[in-house]
C-alpha cells in the first residue's frame, strides 16, 4: 500500500515557446544515461500537456488516492512519494508560454483529478523550490481563475 496524494505539483519542461516537444522526448531526457539524459530510472512527470493540449501519460497512475511504488516519478526532492507530478511543454526562461489548447487541457486534467480526489491540494513546483521558477506562472492564482475551492489550493511554500 503506498501513500496517500497530498498534491497534484504543476511543473514546465522550460523548452522554448512554439517547440513541440512530447513524452518521448521528456523520457529521453529524464531517463537516458549523461550527458544525454539525467540517467533517472523514471521519469520526472505522470503526464505532460504537448501545445496541441493532448494529454500523454508517462507514468500510469490508478484512480485511487493512494500513490504505490510504480507510480513514483521523479518530480521533486522529497515531494515524489506523495505527489503526483505533471508537465506542460514550454516554460523557458520564466515565460508562462502555455498555449490556448495547454491551458484547457491543464484545466480539465485538475478539476477531474480534485473530483476524484476531493483532498488533494494543486501546487507549482516553485513553492517548493526557491531556485525553480518552473512552471513559470503561479498556480495558486491560476487554480482561483479556473474555480478550483480554496480548500484545494496550497498557498504555502515548502523551500528545501
Amino acid at each position: 500500500m503506498g501513500r496517500k496524494t497530498t498534491h497534484l505539483m504543476i511543473h514546465c519542461a522550460d523548452t522554448p515557446a512554439g517547440v513541440a516537444f512530447d513524452k518521448e522526448d521528456i523520457l529521453r531526457w529524464h531517463t537516458a544515461q549523461p550527458p544525454q539524459g539525467r540517467g533517472w530510472s523514471r521519469p520526472g512527470y505522470s503526464m505532460v500537456w504537448t501545445l496541441s493540449g493532448e494529454t500523454q501519460i508517462l507514468l500510469p497512475f490508478d484512480a485511487d488516492d493512494e500513490i504505490d511504488s510504480w507510480e513514483i516519478s521523479n518530480g521533486a526532492s522529497g515531494w515524489n512519494g506523495v505527489a503526483k507530478h505533471f508537465c506542460y511543454i514550454g516554460g523557458k526562461g520564466n515565460q508562462d508560454t502555455r498555449t490556448k489548447e495547454q491551458k484547457s487541457a491543464m484545466e480539465a486534467t485538475i478539476k477531474m483529478l480534485v473530483m476524484i480526489w476531493p483532498d488533494v491540494k494543486v501546487i507549482g513546483h516553485n513553492q517548493v523550490n526557491a531556485h525553480k521558477y518552473c512552471p513559470s506562472y503561479d498556480v495558486p492564482q491560476w487554480a482561483e481563475s479556473i474555480g478550483i475551492p480554496c480548500e484545494n489550493i496550497d498557498y504555502n511554500t515548502y523551500y528545501e
